[in-house]
């Protein structure tokens, strides 16, 4: 976090907002409070480390994106990501489709990003490819209402 703060004032932006809690704790009190954010980067530890912790994942993963997804606000961003072998691509999707609508919100896959050069995908290996990680944006109200 000091070095998110230490960078923004190196570029001339605004001092973040940081806080170090468990998330599980802060988001439903951010919520209840009505609090609002243009971007969230969503980036938790693996949570399926076998295939047995997978369906326990995929509540967690469910929780944090519904609570991520009702914090932002009309048009916002959640990046949200998932280093867990043991949760599919597909399986993720589904879960963020079900974050969104148990969310009450309407939300636009903007893209999906591949590992970067320095996390290789190895064809022999696929434990390799684990890493997921999804753009969403925010349809605000007036968007919702269009796509009815």
């Amino acid at each position: 976090m000091e070095i998110l703060e230490e960078d923004a004032g190196q570029n001339g932006l605004p001092r973040p907002e940081t806080r170090e809690e468990n998330v599980f704790r802060l988001l439903p009190g951010l919520v209840r409070e009505g609090r609002k954010f243009d971007l969230i980067v969503l980036d938790p530890p693996a949570f399926a480390k076998n295939k047995a912790q997978a369906a326990g994942a995929e509540r967690g993963y469910r929780e944090l994106n519904r609570r991520c997804l009702q914090l932002l606000a009309p048009g916002g961003i959640l990046v949200t990501c998932s280093c867990s072998f043991n949760m599919s691509r597909e399986r993720f999707l589904d879960v963020l489709r079900r974050a969104a609508g148990d969310a009450g919100r309407g939300s636009l896959l903007v893209r999906k990003v591949l590992p970067g050069e320095d996390h290789p995908v190895l064809l022999s290996l696929p434990e390799s490819d684990y890493l997921k990680v999804y753009i969403l944006r925010d349809l605000g109200r007036e968007e919702r209402e269009e796509t009815r």
